[in-house]
Formats: C-alpha cells, structure tokens, sequence
C-alpha cells in the first residue's frame, strides 16, 4: 500500500505522542495551515507552528526517515511579519529535530484553493511575477519528492537535475524547495 492516511478529530491529541506511535512508515507529510487575518494570530500560531512540531515530533519519536512539510515563499524567522516569521521559526525547530530528511516545500501564491478561496490571492493571480503553484500540484510535488528520496539513485538525479544542496548537517539531510523548484520537479524527467 502506498499511501496510508491517518486521521486525527483532536489535534490537540498530537502532544501526547504515546499515542502517535507509527512504525513502519515510511514518510509523513505535513501540510497544516491557516490565516492569521482570518483566525487570529494565537490559532495561526498552533495550527501553524504547535501542530506542526508535533507531528515532526511523531516522525521523530517512530524513527520514520522522511519528514516533508509544507511551508511558505518567503519563510524567515528574522520577518517583522507574523506570518512569514512563524513559517521560519517552525522551519528551524524541524531541522534542529535532525530527522534523517527533512524536506521544506515553500510555494507561492497557491491557486485555485478548493476549499479556501481567498480574494488577495485570487488578485496576486494575475500578476505576472509572483510565485504560483496549483493548489493541487503542491501535493502532487511533495509525492513525487518522496519517493524519489527513498530511491537512492534517483534522489542523486533529483538533486543533480535540481542542483539542490543538502543543507543539513551529517545524519540530518535538509532540503528545500521554492517555488521554482516544485515547478521544475514536476516538468523534470528523472
């Protein structure tokens, strides 16, 4: 099976990784997030930074090799914005966890959002030099990125092909994808 989907009701359950335990798994995808503006910065904040670090914490804690997350263009703990400053921060907890891999994506301005339709990214649409990515690519990239990293050949030609750099330290491999990036992995021909 290639995909099993775990489902969580509570996920203020995730804190109590007793009962997270999750061996046998191969990757864990985290694709959690919210709007400040629209939710408040305190539910921002837990969705966004708490929920995620207890997920890279199950990874972690089932020796699951792989940890992929979804994060934002522009992630950067030295933001004065909230929203880019807490995608930094989070980033950098993930790594300081050193996770056999840890694979950041950071997409643009995520079009055609089934279920959150947002009216400045549906104006950002139209301007030509904003990062942008399908909504529904974004998962089909993080796929594909996977699999490829449990294939070592062929995570040796993702990275050549992409001139990607492992920015982890020994043990602890880190990548991260902009938006080009996730753009050229879908194109490539691996």
């Amino acid at each position: 099976k290639k995909l099993n989907i775990t489902y969580c009701e509570d996920f203020g359950q995730l804190s109590d990784l007793s009962k997270w335990q999750m061996p046998g798994f191969d990757s864990v995808f985290c694709c959690l997030g919210t709007q400040s503006t629209k939710y408040g910065k305190k539910a921002f904040y837990q969705v966004d930074h708490d929920y995620t670090m207890h997920t890279a914490m199950i990874a972690q804690a089932s020796k699951i090799p792989h940890y992929s997350i979804i994060s934002s263009t522009g992630a950067n703990h030295k933001s004065f914005a909230y929203y880019p400053k807490i995608k930094g921060q989070t980033e950098n907890e993930i790594i300081a966890l050193k996770l056999p891999i840890t694979s950041i994506h950071r997409p643009g301005l995520l079009l055609h959002r089934d279920n959150d339709s947002r009216f400045m990214e549906k104006v950002a649409a139209w301007i030509p030099f904003f990062p942008k990515i399908e909504s529904r690519d974004v998962g089909r990239v993080a796929r594909i990125e996977a699999e490829m990293r449990h294939n070592s050949t062929l995570s040796e030609g993702l990275n050549s092909k992409l001139k990607l750099k492992n920015k982890g330290s020994e043990g602890a491999a880190v990548y991260f994808y902009e938006n080009s990036d996730m753009l050229n992995l879908l194109r490539a021909k691996l």
